[in-house]
C-alpha cells in the first residue's frame, strides 16, 4: 500500500545498510558458503547491494500504455502488485539470487515470502535484519528456514502464493513447474546448467586456458554456468592438457578467509561427496586423472580441481 516513492527510499536504505555492514555480510556468506572472501567481497555483497539500488530506482517507473478504441473510451494499463511472492534460493550464492528476487518484488509492490537453502540460511537471518532497519514494514519481507522438501514444498503448494520464483536444481524445478502448472500459479525458474567451453585451432592458447581455469573454479566450481567440459580442436588436445595439468594444481585453495584463496571448501559434505561420485565414475568409465581426484590434507569439505 505504500506509494511508489517510499518504496524507493526504503530500498535504497535497504542498499546504504548492506554497505555499512558489509564486513558482516562477507563474514557470513563465508562462514555459511565456504566462500573465499577475495570473491564475497567484490562479487557477493557488492552485486546484491547493487540490486536494491537499481530497484530502488525503478519503483516510480513502472507504468502502463494508453491507446484510442473504436469507442468514445480509452484503453489502458494498469499494472498492480501480484501478490505474495515465494522466493526459494539455493546454497551457491545466497545473497545475489536472493536480491534478485526480493528486489524487484517489493520495488512493484508486492510482499515476499523467502525460503532460502537449508544449508545456507545466515545471510538471509542478516538480511531480515537490515530489511526490519530500512523500514521495510512488518509482514512484507517473511523469511521460513527449512528443509526442501518440507518448508520449500510447503510454501509451493501454500494456496496464498501468487507467484513463485525459484532458483535450484533441474530435478526440483519440473517438480515446481508441475505444482504451479497444476494451481495456475505464474512461476520463473533459473535451474542448473553444464555448459562447455571450445578451445578451436586458431585459438590464444594462454587466454583459452586461462579462461577455461577460471570458468570452473569460481566460486569452487558451486556455480550454474562454471563450463566445466572443455571441447578442444584434436590437434591441441595433449598441449592443452598438458598446460592445465601443470597450471591446474597451482590455483590457490585453502582458507576462505585468506585473501589468496581462490577455491575454498565446497558448501556441504554431500556437495564433496556428490564431486567425488563423479570422480569415482569418470575412473570406472576408463578416464584418466591428470591431476586432482583427491581431498587435499586439511580440515573442511574440500577436493583438489581435477582434470579427466
Amino acid at each position: 500500500a505504500l506509494p511508489a516513492r517510499e518504496r524507493g527510499r526504503i530500498l535504497h536504505r535497504v542498499s546504504l545498510l548492506m554497505r555499512e555492514r558489509a564486513d558482516d555480510l562477507v563474514a557470513t556468506e563465508s562462514i555459511d558458503v565456504g566462500k573465499p572472501v577475495s570473491l564475497c567481497r567484490p562479487v557477493d555483497v557488492t552485486t546484491a547491494a547493487n540490486q536494491y539500488e537499481y530497484y530502488a530506482g525503478l519503483t516510480q517507473a513502472l507504468e502502463g500504455s494508453t491507446r484510442s478504441t473504436d469507442f468514445p473510451a480509452l484503453a489502458y494499463t494498469r499494472r498492480e502488485p501480484v501478490g505474495v511472492v515465494a522466493a526459494i534460493t539455493p546454497f551457491n550464492f545466497p545473497l545475489i539470487l536472493s536480491s534478485t528476487k526480493i528486489a524487484p518484488a517489493l520495488a512493484a509492490g508486492n510482499t515476499v515470502v523467502h525460503k532460502p537453502a537449508d544449508i545456507a540460511p545466515l545471510s538471509a537471518l542478516l538480511m531480515g535484519e537490515i530489511f526490519a532497519e530500512a523500514g521495510v514494514p512488518d509482514g512484507v519481507v517473511n523469511i521460513v528456514s527449512g528443509l526442501g522438501p518440507v518448508a520449500g514444498e510447503a510454501l509451493l503448494n501454500h494456496p496464498g502464493v501468487d507467484k513463485i520464483a525459484f532458483t535450484g536444481s533441474t530435478a526440483v524445478g519440473r517438480h515446481a513447474a508441475a505444482v504451479a502448472g497444476d494451481a495456475l500459479v505464474p512461476i520463473t525458474l533459473e535451474l542448473g546448467g553444464n555448459a562447455a567451453q571450445i578451445v578451436f585451432e586458431d585459438a590464444d592458447l594462454d587466454k583459452a586456458v586461462s579462461s577455461a581455469i577460471k570458468g570452473f573454479v569460481f566460486n569452487t566450481g558451486q556455480f550454474c554456468m562454471a563450463g566445466p567440459r572443455l571441447l578442444v580442436h584434436s590437434s591441441l588436445y595433449e598441449t592443452v592438457l598438458g598446460i592445465l595439468a601443470q597450471a591446474v594444481p597451482g590455483v590457490p585453495l585453502g582458507d576462505p578467509f585468506d585473501a589468496e584463496t581462490v577455491i575454498g571448501p565446497m558448501a556441504a559434505e554431500q556437495h564433496r561427496a556428490k564431486a567425488e561420485g563423479f570422480i569415482a565414475q569418470a575412473r570406472a568409465e576408463g578416464g584418466r586423472i591428470v591431476t586432482g581426484g583427491g581431498r587435499p590434507d586439511r580440515p573442511g569439505f574440500f577436493v583438489e580441481p581435477t582434470v579427466i
